[in-house]
């Protein structure tokens, strides 16, 4: 799914839509929006995380955690593990769909596994493949800008 997509202010195909657009100036400022973020998830929501190399996904993911009560500096991303999991209050499970290609992919790592654990599941890459989504949740997109980066919010119709 291109961007394009994702500058809409709805995506009726994942039952979406915009809740808030964030202007995000540096790191503190895209950690404080995963902190904000965390507080507004409930349990068996998914967050998916969207953005280009670079775009912040990882930053994110170390305001997000901090929230139940984890250090930000065991954030790491998962690009090469796959899956990177931090105990806290709630635990998190951060999976990266980024080197997997289709369904039969999220099937042979376990995917569907970590929902049924009992903690937040967080999937960067999500829109790669898009049976992931299991239209109960919220995806952030994270769009590069010149004097910073945009946060695009999205929540799942109630």
């Amino acid at each position: 799914m291109k961007l394009e997509l994702w500058m809409k202010k709805e995506i009726p195909e994942w039952s979406l839509f915009l809740f808030r657009t964030l202007q995000l100036e540096d790191d503190e400022a895209t950690r404080k929006a995963g902190f904000e973020v965390a507080q507004t998830v409930q349990s068996g929501e998914i967050v998916g995380l969207i953005g280009d190399l670079g775009a912040g996904k990882t930053t994110f993911m170390q305001g997000f955690v901090e929230y139940f009560g984890i250090a930000r500096d065991q954030v790491s991303s998962p690009t090469y593990s796959l899956v990177n999991e931090y105990r806290g209050q709630k635990n998190i499970y951060h999976l990266d769909l980024y080197r997997l290609e289709n369904l039969e992919d999220l099937e042979s790592v376990g995917y569907w596994d970590y929902f049924d654990y009992g903690g937040i599941v967080c999937v960067e890459w999500i829109n790669k493949i898009p049976e992931s989504w299991h239209k109960n949740g919220q995806v952030i997109v994270m769009i590069h800008k010149e004097d910073g980066r945009e946060l695009r919010w999205f929540k799942t119709k109630r």
